[in-house]
């Protein structure tokens, strides 16, 4: 299980990231091992509920992981480990590539199903759109030419690529811009 933990260097990086733990409730779960579950969900592809048990209640990880997504955690996550990288030098500065892909999304997805009340227009940070094909999301990826992820971008799926061009590049900069302090 080595390739889906975290170096003790990575984590000297990441250890002071997480929220302090609430004064009452349950003790927390040793965060190095919800991070590594992570990583290992990530890489492998797996549905959260085939978690090996070593890593602990896949629910408790799926949780952790939502609330890391939700209040900027892992953001701050990827930003820490992405700049040693940059910072390092083993980022390409001269050569990057770009790639972009939809995701079909569930009928569900939309919101659709009974007799809600419509909100307003869908917000275009929450990437779903409605296009021929049905409800889709377009991702796109920005990285060197080592295969360093430096940025990544999500649209509706009715939005063109060339729109979304710019706005990957200019994260990109902004990304290394900001790892030069």
């Amino acid at each position: 299980m080595v390739r889906h933990q975290s170096t003790d260097t990575q984590w000297e990086l990441i250890a002071d990231v997480f929220p302090p733990p609430a004064r009452t409730g349950r003790p927390q779960r040793d965060r190095r091992q919800i991070v590594d579950a992570i990583l290992w969900i990530l890489r492998t592809g797996s549905p959260w509920r085939d978690l090996p048990q070593e890593f602990g209640p896949w629910k408790t990880v799926w949780d952790l992981f939502e609330t890391w997504n939700a209040d900027g955690t892992l953001d701050e996550i990827v930003r820490r480990l992405q700049a040693t990288k940059i910072d390092s030098g083993e980022v390409d500065r001269e050569l990057w590539c770009i790639d972009g892909t939809h995701i079909r999304a569930a009928r569900c997805a939309g919101g659709g199903g009974g007799r809600k009340k419509r909100g307003p227009q869908e917000p275009a940070d929450h990437a779903l759109g409605h296009s021929r094909g049905g409800y889709t999301t377009k991702i796109y990826l920005l990285c060197d030419s080592r295969g360093h992820p430096l940025h990544f971008e999500l649209s509706a799926g009715q939005v063109h690529e060339s729109q979304s061009l710019m706005a990957v590049l200019e994260g990109a900069a902004d990304e290394l811009l900001d790892s030069q302090g």
